[in-house]
């Protein structure tokens, strides 16, 4: 094949779509996924002017005028580069690149338009934003949970936190009254738009003011999720109310004492479409909490058992937040499930303390939270990476780090994150650390992440195998691995049967020696 037609095939192949245009207007190359983008009709491809294509793909962009203005100050200017991001009306988002195509003689022919849907990675970004302030918000809550003296003061702290920490617009703790009128009176409230909890008049019973999410909860039993106010006929009492103090959805927790419904938490996010299923489970982690913390108050026995409850919450957070992860890579589906499997069991083996086992299971449950910043195209490509590849994949230690530095563990997690690529001699990273400086924690991690990733498939490899996957951290010992983490998970295979198999098949793979 000559270069030219490898070429031609590279850009065909493309998962960007492709166009260029000469400086006359005239297009000289399209690719496939560019007509699949922007579904051009058959007829203006053929033309192949650039005028009526740029008139379709405008119509297509939800803010028209500025996508218009935009390109024609890049036409304008035949030597700019730009790279920016393009919303369309069906609400994907496109990476958009534009930069003059040069010969090396300096003679212009033009310019090429590149376009990624990114819509995806932009909406798993959303996603652990989101997962990751509301475990800012459970962290946080830990710490009002254990300093309360009063339902008051717990009831108003956890407000405070979940508006302040979790980023919500509005929270408020209301109870059903037993009159006529049904009416839910707030107790507690926390934001800038707290006026809204005053104003609004809510009720519990089956009518059309207690039919709403709050009134529901507390007559149900059950979490009232509100994605979208605009669409969703029930809410048309409040709407515009919601309109007005910037709410764009909501969500409302039953909070009970035993069996019975005792009120309700109503927190309200400014954006559509919040409040999905691994945050509805981490909100409902801390209305549980707040339940069972105000029932510990009140009868001024407990405590401890609530502070445990919470501190449990955390944990089912951090493996929601790590799912999440999971689910945006499908070739690392499982894998920190299974590192955190064979990590504790190295930990536990070693004798570790069982507050200090916790730690490490949550540590390799969460290490590669970080590669949710890294592109679906590095991490399931199925060639060996370029060097630029490998760079940027190996930011997904600090992306990690990042993530998590914020939330007040009681265990090393986010270091652990951090150090889970560093290496006994110094050459591992981000930091070159060596020997003492690298947390016990992550000496197991590290092991338990080498031998889980060896011995399942890569995208570009078939699974090498546990002997070849022990041989190698048992070749490391000294150099790269602790000595005594490294005995350990040998012993446990060779000698007390340890097995992934009791887990599930091996369903893809994340970080190996060399990624």
């Amino acid at each position: 094949m000559t270069v030219d037609r490898l070429a031609s095939a590279i850009l065909e192949g493309s998962p960007n779509g492709i166009l260029v245009v000469d400086p006359a207007g005239r297009v000289v190359f399209y690719n496939p996924r560019f007509l699949d983008i922007w579904a051009v009709p058959a007829d203006l491809i053929a033309a192949r002017r650039d005028a009526p294509i740029l008139a379709w793909v405008t119509g297509q962009v939800a803010d028209a005028d500025a996508f218009a203005a935009r390109v024609a100050d890049l036409y304008s200017r035949p030597d700019a580069v730009s790279q920016d991001k393009v919303v369309l009306k069906d609400g994907h988002t496109l990476d958009r690149y534009t930069a003059p195509v040069t010969t090396p003689d300096g003679v212009r022919h033009g310019r090429v338009w590149y376009f990624r849907d990114i819509t995806e990675s932009e909406r798993a970004e959303r996603t652990l934003t989101r997962l990751n302030r509301t475990l800012r918000a459970l962290s946080t809550a830990h710490e009002a949970l254990v300093h309360a003296h009063s339902e008051d003061q717990l009831r108003n702290d956890m407000c405070r936190v979940i508006v302040e920490v979790g980023g919500y617009r509005l929270a408020w703790i209301g109870v059903p009254m037993d009159d006529a009128q049904r009416k839910v009176i707030p107790l507690a409230w926390a934001g800038p738009e707290a006026a809204y909890v005053v104003e609004t008049e809510l009720r519990w019973s089956d009518s059309d003011l207690g039919r709403g999410p709050t009134g529901t909860a507390v007559r149900t039993g059950r979490i009232q999720v509100n994605r979208d106010f605009e669409g969703d006929p029930a809410l048309a009492p409040w709407r515009e109310a919601a309109a007005r103090h910037g709410f764009k959805s909501s969500i409302a927790l039953p909070l009970t004492d035993k069996s019975s419904v005792v009120g309700s938490l109503t927190i309200y996010a400014a954006e559509a479409g919040a409040f999905d299923g691994e945050e509805v489970k981490l909100l409902s982690e801390l209305a549980d909490a707040l339940s069972f913390g105000a029932a510990a108050l009140r009868d001024r026995i407990g405590f401890e058992a609530a502070d445990e409850r919470l501190r449990q919450s955390l944990i089912a957070a951090v493996a929601a937040l790590a799912s999440a992860a999971e689910m945006r890579d499908p070739y690392t589906a499982g894998h920190q499930r299974r590192v955190a499997a064979l990590g504790t069991a190295i930990a536990r083996r070693m004798g570790l303390s069982e507050d200090r086992i916790q730690g490490v299971f949550l540590g390799c449950v969460i290490h590669d939270v970080g590669k949710i910043r890294i592109s679906l195209e590095i991490l399931a490509k199925v060639a060996p990476l370029t060097p630029a590849e490998l760079a940027l994949l190996r930011t997904h230690a600090q992306a990690g780090f990042d993530t998590v530095k914020g939330i007040d563990f009681p265990w090393p997690i986010a270091e652990m994150i951090l150090q889970h690529h560093e290496r006994l001699d110094g050459s591992g990273y981000p930091n070159g650390l060596r020997g003492e400086a690298i947390l016990l924690e992550t000496r197991i991690l590290s092991v338990a992440d080498v031998v889980e990733a060896m011995r399942s498939a890569r995208p570009y490899r078939a699974a090498v195998g546990l002997d070849r996957a022990l041989a190698e951290v048992e070749h490391g010992v000294g150099r790269l691995y602790d000595a005594a983490v490294v005995a350990a998970c040998v012993a446990l295979f060779r000698q007390e049967g340890f097995s992934f198999d009791d887990l599930g098949p091996p369903r893809g793979t994340a970080v190996s020696p060399q990624r």
